[in-house]
């Protein structure tokens, strides 16, 4: 079975081989040993390295070398050219050798959509914890499959999990998610993101990211669950609604690679042993005093004030009943506010 990774214009064949996932290189253009030697030798220093220097350590041309760092650019490290050499200034890159020793992680400069790749590597058994991540998205989507405006250096994961969990219990995977995240932005000193249900980050009316789930299987026999989550880490524009992005909450936003890391840690571990906590979720996710609307399939309005959050996602009144589960509603808003 073949599945293809791109970095930037490269292909890597990713084939099922004696119960493992082996990769095999296909093109000159990815990041490679090379690339990696430069990295690392930058990150040693606070200086300009010479371009004679880096080429004599690679045993290359200047004219390769500057196409080595070109490349690298592409790919979020924040390098700096001048006649002293080159100099690191910075990085947010997503590729797979930064994160530390774990779930796999596969990585697109462009694709389609992570949740479309990540749902055929799981289906080809991709194991629990499987990170797939992109540069960009030319076919990213949301809820109800409006389009997700996917642009460079945005963050774009989706999550392979497996987990005892039944397909209806789909709700408890996004709000585990949602937990996590918005205690990462708060450990990274971004205040005032909260969760709406049933899927969106927001920062008052303005939305920050948000999360999409899929599963497969049945309610007896679970498969897997694949879970994406979009942030806006630089300010966007978008056609239909206000934004705000990581960038313009705060002066020195956390790194896309470590909010990448924590949650695929946390989700792994959390997918083997779920713990659906309604009280640990309302705590961090529920506006009990905010009256909402929610419009059904079928065209229906319903107005209620939630008080409570069931172990599979649901919303919960005042006594204990349930009055929204997970997916029931096309569109859930504040009452009042536009869609």
């Amino acid at each position: 079975m073949v599945f293809q990774e791109c970095q930037f214009f490269s292909i890597h064949f990713i084939t099922r081989q004696n119960h493992e996932l082996m990769l095999t290189d296909c093109n000159m253009n990815q990041v490679n040993e090379s690339d990696i030697i430069i990295i690392n030798l930058l990150k040693e220093t606070d200086k300009p390295l010479p371009g004679t220097f880096l080429a004599g350590k690679l045993g290359i041309s200047r004219v390769a070398l500057w196409k080595r760092i070109q490349n690298l650019e592409l790919k979020g490290y924040q390098i700096q050219s001048s006649r002293r050499g080159y100099l690191l200034t910075g990085e947010d890159t997503m590729l797979p050798h930064e994160f530390t020793p774990g779930a796999p992680v596969i990585f697109f400069q462009e694709t389609d959509s992570t949740m479309d790749q990540a749902w055929k590597l799981a289906q080809a058994g991709a194991e629990n914890g499987t990170l797939v991540t992109a540069e960009s998205q030319n076919h990213g989507r949301g809820q109800s499959q409006r389009p997700w405006v996917s642009p460079t250096g945005g963050l774009y994961n989706t999550f392979i999990l497996r987990s005892p969990l039944p397909q209806t219990w789909a709700g408890a995977v996004v709000m585990e998610s949602a937990w996590k995240m918005i205690e990462l932005l708060e450990q990274s000193g971004i205040s005032g993101v909260e969760f709406q249900w049933p899927n969106d980050l927001v920062q008052g009316s303005k939305k920050v990211g948000g999360f999409l789930v899929e599963s497969a299987g049945s309610p007896e026999a679970p498969r897997f669950f694949t879970l994406g989550m979009g942030i806006n880490i630089h300010p966007l524009l978008h056609p239909s609604r206000e934004t705000a992005s990581l960038a313009e909450l705060s002066s020195h936003p956390p790194q896309r690679r470590r909010l990448s890391q924590e949650m695929q840690n946390h989700l792994r571990t959390w997918a083997q042993n779920p713990d659906c906590s309604p009280r640990r979720w309302e705590n961090r996710l529920l506006r009990k005093k905010t009256p909402w609307e929610a419009e059904t399939w079928r065209g229906e309005v319903r107005c209620f004030t939630p008080a409570g959050i069931a172990p599979d996602g649901a919303l919960m009144d005042k006594q204990n009943r349930r009055i929204l589960g997970f997916g029931e509603s096309r569109i859930v808003r504040k009452k009042g506010e536009l869609s």
